[in-house]
This record gives structure tokens, sequence and C-alpha cells, in this order.
């Protein structure tokens, strides 16, 4: 009995500690130069991160997928920069033949091919492309010039004599019962581009090219990596955007719902803001770009990241309802002089109150969630070190905004709000 006794003394005795602890921390927050300077590194991060965010790239390196040491890592960066730089073959479609008989409709065929074959930096003109069109007039060439060859059925049947590759076309047949040609294709070879935000560049000029064309000629183009390296991250920063928008609108409504403070909706909003764009801004300037593996990571965290903010805010401001009707519950004859010293001291009091209750778990939550990550950061792998850094940054940003910039805002906020009210009193 005396042993339990003695270890639920030493208890009591740390648990009071750690309570001093935050007493003296939350007298700190109190003093004006440390407000001030808390207000000033906020000011100073969200202008940090905002201009950071406007030097976020989407750029995506193969190799990335691969653990640094692996052979597949040198094999990948190797493919990247030879298709890249040398050899970025594009596959084009026609569908729908055109009336090729019409040597207005061929002139406008080799205009429009042209200007893909010499796209500014990245084209290699005519000789990067593989067209059977071209052999065909060469072949047709020997007889003259005459239109009857590019009629249907007999583009088709000298396309077969001439021994031209049956792969690059496809055929119906007309309602005469003839094959004849229905579309082809052809590949065009690109070079001069360094990263894939390259290929984004070259991408929408050709495409710009296409639709041009597109009222004259139905044409598709394609290549492998433009799919996930290329479209998918181009279209991550849109995606972040959404979704940190609808967790704005869902944090809103479910802090409105258990806290029914307006004040409340505004802290956890200013926080999810402040944080997402300091998560990104800092991971640009941590070596991380905006793509498809970030963006992953970064989704996961969003609600994450205001977690020690809603604690923070729910706690506070439950504060001030149970202070509201501990006041309303008083003496009606109580002057309003006898309870303006309660009043004034119901900030400090809620926010002593507020880190009594969860300071400690906020604490204790965000040191443990950083010692989790110490492992990952042994893993030399960059999908393993986006997650790591994302979280870490995470939860640092949250731990700020929570036990730093949230309670300096509560009590300036309350400080400015006495303020106005004395000069409201003296005015009367």
């Amino acid at each position: 009995m005396a042993i339990a006794n003695s270890a639920e003394f030493a208890s009591d005795e740390k648990k009071s500690e750690r309570r001093g602890a935050l007493l003296y921390f939350v007298d700190w927050l109190h003093t004006g130069p440390v407000r001030i300077f808390i207000l000033t590194l906020f000011v100073l991060h969200i202008t940090a991160s905002t201009y950071l965010c406007t030097q976020v790239n989407t750029d995506f390196d193969m190799e990335n997928l691969y653990l640094k040491r692996s052979p597949l890592t040198q094999i990948s960066r190797k493919m990247q920069k030879f298709v890249l730089e040398e050899s970025f073959v594009v596959n084009f479609a026609l569908d729908s033949m055109p009336s090729f008989e019409d040597p207005a409709v061929r002139e406008r065929f080799s205009l429009m091919i042209h200007d893909l074959e010499n796209i500014p930096i990245y084209g290699m003109g005519d000789k990067g492309t593989t067209l059977w069109t071209k052999e065909y007039e060469l072949a047709i060439s020997f007889w003259g010039e005459d239109d009857t060859l590019w009629k249907p059925d007999e583009l088709f049947k000298n396309y077969k004599e001439y021994g031209l590759d049956r792969k690059f076309i496809t055929t119906r047949k007309d309602d005469q019962q003839n094959e004849i040609i229905d579309g082809f294709f052809w590949w065009i070879t690109y070079h001069n581009m360094h990263s894939f935000l390259d290929v984004q560049k070259m991408m929408d000029k050709r495409r710009a090219i296409l639709a041009k064309y597109s009222h004259e000629f139905n044409v598709s183009s394609h290549h492998p990596l433009e799919k996930v390296p290329t479209e998918s991250a181009a279209s991550a920063p849109e995606n972040f955007i959404q979704t940190a928008v609808s967790a704005i609108i869902l944090m809103s409504c479910l802090v409105f719902l258990f806290v029914l403070d307006i004040n409340a909706i505004v802290s956890v909003v200013m926080s999810i803001i402040s944080i997402c764009s300091g998560t990104v801004g800092y991971l640009h300037l941590w070596g991380v770009h905006l793509d498809a593996v970030s963006l992953i990571s970064m989704l996961m965290s969003i609600g994450f990241s205001v977690d020690y903010s809603a604690h923070i805010c729910y706690h506070f401001f439950t504060h001030v309802k149970e202070d509201d009707e501990e006041s309303s519950g008083a003496d009606v004859e109580q002057s309003q002089d006898q309870k303006s010293p309660k009043n004034d001291r119901s900030s400090r009091a809620r926010l002593e109150d507020t880190f009594k209750g969860v300071g400690w778990p906020v604490i204790q939550s965000g040191l443990s969630t950083v010692l989790g990550m110490i492992p990952l950061v042994l893993v030399q792998a960059y999908v393993v070190a986006v997650f790591w850094k994302t979280i870490i940054l995470v939860t640092l940003l949250g731990m700020f905004h929570a036990l730093f910039l949230l309670p300096v805002l509560f009590l300036s906020i309350e400080d400015v709000y006495r303020y106005f009210k004395s000069l409201y009193s003296k005015n009367r």
C-alpha cells in the first residue's frame, strides 16, 4: 500500500510539474515581445510560403520510382536522357480518310505535317518523320502527277503493289464492297527536351497545331511517357487545390457542428490554408516537386495538418461557452464592475485550461510522430523521402499553429476587443 501511495504521489508530482511548465509557457505567450515575434514570424512564413508556391514545378524523373542504389535507377536515368534529348517518337493516327484526290487537301495535309515536323526547339524536320504518303508520292512521281492515283480504290491497290507496310493503314469496304484505306498511322521524332516540363511544352504546341487543322483532319497523337509523367503531373496543382478546398469546407462544417463558433471556424480555415501553402512551398525548398508521388503524400496529410489546431480551438471555445453559461447563471444584481475582472481574466483562464487539457497530448503526439519518421530517413528512396519530409513539415507547422500562433491570436484579439470596448465606454 505504501509503495502504491508513493508511486501515486510521484505521478501526481510529475503531472503538477508538467502543468506548471505549461502555465509558465502561457505566461511567456502573454509578454508583448513574444507576441510581436510570433506574429512577425507568421507574416514571414506566409510571405515565404506564398512566394515558394509560385516557384513550384511539376517536373518528374523516372528514376524517382526506384531505390537510389537500385540498378534500375541508372538504367532509367539513361533511358530518360536518351528518349527526351534524342528520340522522343510520337505516334499519330488519322481517322477517316480525307479526299486525297483533291490537290488542295493534299497540300493542307502536307502543310500540317510540315508544322508538326518543325515545332520550334523540339522539331527535327522531315528527317524525323516516317510517313507512307511521302513514299507513295515518290513512287508515283515516275509516272507524273495523276489525281486518279489518289482515288480510294486506286490508292489501296497501288499501296499493295508498291509493297508499302500494311501496319500503317486501316481499311474498310465501300458501298461496292471494294477495300479502301479508312485511316493510317505515322510517327514523328522530336528531341532537345531535358525534362518532362519540356515534354509538356512540346505537347501543348503539338496539340495546338492539330487543333488548327481539326476541321479538316481528325488526327490523334500519343506517346507513352506523356500520360503519367506529363499529363498527371500537370494536373497535380489543380487536384491539390480542389482537395484543399474540400478539406477546408469539410473541416469548417465539422467545427461549426461541434463548436458552433465563427471564431473557431476562421481559426481552422486559416490554419489549413497556412499549413497547406507552407507544406507545398517548403517541400519545394527541400527539393521535392509537385508530382504524383508528393501529391499523394500531401493529400493524405491535409486532414492531419489541422488536427492539432482543431483540438486547441475546440477546447478554447468550449470554455468560452462554459464561461458564458456561468455568467448567465450569476446573480443578476451583481454589478458590471464586479464582473469585469473575471471577464478580463477569462481569456487567460481559458488558455490555461486548454493547455492543461490538450497541451501535453498535442506535444507528445507531435514528437512521437516525428520520432516515428526517423527510421524512414535511412531509406534511400525518393518515394519514402517525400513521405517523411511531408509528415515532418506538416507536424511542425501544425504544432506551431496550435501551440504558438493560435494562442497569441486569441490573446491579441482579446486585447483589441478590450481596447475598443474601453473606448466605447469612455465615449458613452
